[in-house]
């Protein structure tokens, strides 16, 4: 179930350029 909430929140960062600083924070929790 948090796969896709993750995947969800970066889909919607991306759109914003933040993908990666995003991808790597809930890749540290």
């Amino acid at each position: 179930m948090s796969g896709i909430i993750v995947f969800f929140v970066n889909f919607v960062f991306s759109k914003n350029g933040e993908y990666e600083d995003i991808d790597f924070k809930w890749s540290q929790s």
